[in-house]
């Protein structure tokens, strides 16, 4: 008894459906033909190709074809990744040698402008014409800051974005000292308001701005410090990697060969062996010449830098006192604060090796200070304090503070440049290790395809 087909399907018997189906399948993807194409069958030539390559890779032949490839493979990812790791130190610890450059030009720039503004408030002391040394360092001061902000900001397009208020502020600040000087000249009280306004603006439009774009390069210099040193990681993990993977191809083929010398291969891990040692020995040596620079010269170049700032700070604050005769309370205490910060900031460079001349040099100049704070608030003796605060005599306040002014300046010329040339002296080396290890990757690859090549010839 028949079935009846459902509604909307033919009943065509099952022999007749078979043979459509497969018509349909071979048809299917030609233009035109709504059908879908049938799933997982290959063109005749397609499964050709995969049947030639699993013959090739079929027996022992075929294996020592596989153990070629992960030689290649190890010793170009050596050469790759081994060469990158030396000249990624290199660039790096270039980077933190301009950085460094930058960092202490800008410190310069601030340093000047405190230069400036205390020569500036201890010439408005004397009253009427300023002595000429006194005024000619401060044009000196402010023409030195302004060739640095112009040098710094060509040197850093990220630092530049920030010293551009910087040079506004400064040619504000040299306005309201010119106002201070000529009410000064003529004995007009209101020339120590003008005097006030400009320390106060360069303090708040000029040199806290600086002080953050110092923080920003310091961290930047930590920052291509600690890439530096992991550059190291890189070079252990490829050579790790290169040579486990090529002394374990050449001991498969010993066993499978019974040939226990290949020498082509041995030469091959001999090559990565020495100049993986090499390597490491040089990133030793670079790693332990950039501790000393990071914990001494350049600490050392840091801390003298802030101790000189703070240290011109407080000759500023000082002849504030005096300008402000009987209302100089928070100047003394600028100053107050300003002497801990450069003790401080001594007796870390005194850690990272600075001798301790500058600390001398400051505790005489702080002496000195004592003795005008008492000649003023203790005496009244307002006369006598300026007289000894704008001395340039060995027991004057010009005088000591032009010693302490001169050792730290040099100190700081001393260490940028150690801190420098010790970033530098290592960079030619890795440049030569890189490209030794990106030849001796392509050795060992060279190598290796002929010690694995002779116990292939023997299969044909």
């Amino acid at each position: 008894m028949s079935q009846s087909a459902p509604p909307g399907r033919s009943a065509a018997p099952p022999a007749v459906r078979l043979a459509v189906a497969a018509q349909g399948g071979a048809g299917a993807g030609r233009p035109g033909d709504p059908r879908p194409a049938a799933v997982g069958v290959l063109p005749p030539h397609q499964d050709g190709v995969l049947a030639g390559m699993r013959s090739r890779l079929a027996g022992t032949p075929g294996r020592l074809w596989i153990a070629l490839a992960v030689a290649l493979v190890a010793a170009l990812a050596f050469a790759l990744v081994g060469g990158d790791a030396f000249l990624t130190r290199s660039d790096r610890l270039g980077a933190a040698r301009a950085q460094v450059q930058q960092l202490v030009r800008v410190q310069e720039i601030r340093s000047s402008l405190e230069t400036a503004d205390a020569a500036a408030t201890n010439a408005f002391l004397v009253g009427g014409l300023p002595p000429a040394g006194q005024r000619e360092a401060y044009l000196a001061a402010l023409d030195t800051a302004s060739t640095d902000l112009t040098a710094a900001s060509g040197a850093d397009a990220t630092d530049a974005r920030g010293l551009a208020p910087v040079a506004g502020a400064v040619v504000r600040y040299a306005g309201l000292v010119e106002s201070a000087r000529a009410n000064n000249r003529q004995g007009f009280p209101v020339g120590a308001a003008y005097l006030r306004q400009a320390s106060a603006l360069l303090r708040a439009e000029a040199l806290e701005p600086l002080s953050a774009i110092v923080d920003a390069d310091a961290a930047r210099v930590s920052s291509d410090l600690a890439a530096a040193r992991d550059s190291t990681a890189l070079l252990l993990i490829a050579a790790g990697i290169g040579l486990v993977l090529i002394v374990g191809v050449q001991v498969w083929v010993a066993a499978h060969s019974h040939r226990y010398l290949n020498t082509p291969m041995l030469v091959a891990s001999a090559v990565l062996l020495c100049v993986a040692a090499a390597g490491l020995g040089t990133m030793t040596v670079a790693q332990s010449r950039v501790s000393d620079v990071r914990d001494h010269s350049y600490a050392a170049a840091l801390a003298v830098a802030q101790a000189r700032i703070a240290g011109f700070d407080a000759k500023a604050a000082e002849s504030l006192t005096l300008v402000n005769r009987g209302s100089g309370a928070a100047d003394e205490k600028q100053w107050q604060q300003d002497a801990a910060t450069v003790r401080a900031e001594l007796s870390v460079a005194a850690k990272a090796g600075v001798d301790s001349q500058a600390s001398t040099r400051f505790e005489a100049y702080a002496g000195v200070h004592t003795a005008i704070r008492t000649l003023d608030d203790t005496q009244g003796r307002w006369d006598d304090a300026v007289t000894r605060a704008t001395s340039a005599a060995a027991n004057g306040g010009n005088g000591t503070f032009a010693a302490f002014d001169s050792v730290t300046a040099q100190i700081l010329t001393d260490r940028e440049h150690a801190a420098v040339d010790g970033l530098d002296s290592p960079r030619i080396w890795l440049v030569v290790l890189g490209w030794l290890t990106v030849c001796a990757g392509l050795a060992a690859a060279l190598l290796s395809a002929r010690g694995v090549g002779q116990r292939l010839a023997e299969y044909r």
